[in-house]
């Protein structure tokens, strides 16, 4: 996507923080691929917050699109559910690693504060060897 990756994520938020700010949402992002961690707050997730629409082709096979919540608004403030929301991510375009570099993606989610969840991704489909 003009010089960068872009990354779905399923963010589901299980149970409402004992603790913390509310609305402190924080997703962190680090590869060897990123020219820094990348850092996106929760006014960003509300801004690139996606529906999945699964229609029939007419074969009847599922399509799935991808449209964004126009239900979502800037007042809107965390709740336990899931949020899509889609990431764009500046990129290199290629990369040499060194001993010990890892060709992944990590996100993590960090809520109130507090780290949720983590994600790894391999990059074999986005990045190849010479």
């Amino acid at each position: 996507m003009g010089g960068g990756l872009q990354c779905w994520l399923t963010l589901n938020f299980r149970n409402l923080p004992k603790s913390g700010d509310v609305d402190d949402v924080r997703v962190t992002f680090n590869s060897v691929v990123l020219y820094q961690d990348e850092t996106f707050d929760w006014p960003y997730m509300l801004e690139n917050d996606y529906l999945f629409k699964t229609t029939k082709d007419w074969l009847g096979n599922d399509l799935t699109s991808f449209t964004p919540d126009v239900g979502t608004t800037a007042a809107d403030h965390p709740a336990v559910g899931e949020k899509r929301v889609l990431f764009r991510l500046p990129s290199k375009e290629s990369v040499v690693l060194k001993p010990g570099d890892e060709d992944r993606l990590v996100a993590t989610l960090y809520w109130a504060g507090k780290k949720q969840d983590t994600m790894v991704r391999g990059l074999f489909t986005v990045y190849q060897k010479k």
